[in-house]
């Protein structure tokens, strides 16, 4: 197998049972038998358990933000489509991933100039702020909103939902704080239009 595919192969199986089960509870000897390859091969590729982490960790904010990128770009369709597109794969990534697997990236980030969670919060503010000015031009949020005040308070809201230690907490899931955060901070952005698109795109 070519190098890059091996290690984009390893980067896979790990992130799986970093997400399952958080990165200080996953082994090298863990990920090696996942993928039925050796432990000699994973250390060919990555020195430590920490560089694989740190590269998984990029590997997984490029992706995300790629993923993001597509939906609202794709003009195709209109906001209500790529509203929901963006809610939905949110939800995704949220629901699909063990609490843990936040606490780690969390603490991983800390003091880190090349965080990933940096990377991602930069390119995320950039994908919002395009996608408010869309909703703006279809008469979907008022055109007197503030788009960098809005921005920021969306990014603030997934980055405490993110942060967030549930374990402990009420039993809710991150994707229902989600869907109330969105709702509570668009119902006073949104013209009746909007209204209307964001009711329907909850309830689905």
């Amino acid at each position: 197998m070519p190098y890059m595919e091996m290690k984009d192969r390893i980067l896979e199986g790990a992130l799986d049972l970093y997400s399952r089960y958080g990165q200080s509870r996953v082994s090298m000897e863990e990920i090696a038998a996942y993928l039925n390859i050796s432990k000699k091969t994973i250390y060919n590729h990555y020195k430590n358990k920490t560089a694989l982490f740190h590269e998984a960790l990029n590997y997984y904010a490029r992706r995300l933000v790629d993923e993001m990128q597509n939906i609202i770009n794709d003009t195709e369709h209109g906001f209500a489509e790529r509203l929901h597109g963006f809610l939905t794969h949110s939800y995704m990534e949220l629901g699909r991933k063990d609490p843990r697997f936040f606490e780690d990236l969390r603490q991983f980030n800390e003091g880190l100039e090349d965080s990933p969670l940096l990377f991602v919060r930069s390119r995320m503010a950039e994908i919002i702020t395009v996608f408010i000015d869309s909703a703006k031009e279809e008469g979907i949020i008022s055109g007197d909103i503030h788009t960098q005040n809005t921005t920021y308070v969306f990014l603030t809201i997934m980055n405490g939902i993110i942060s967030w230690d549930l374990r402990d907490q009420m039993p809710i899931s991150r994707v229902e704080i989600l869907k109330s955060t969105i709702k509570i901070a668009l119902e006073g952005l949104l013209t009746d239009k909007g209204r209307e698109i964001l009711k329907e795109t909850l309830d689905e």
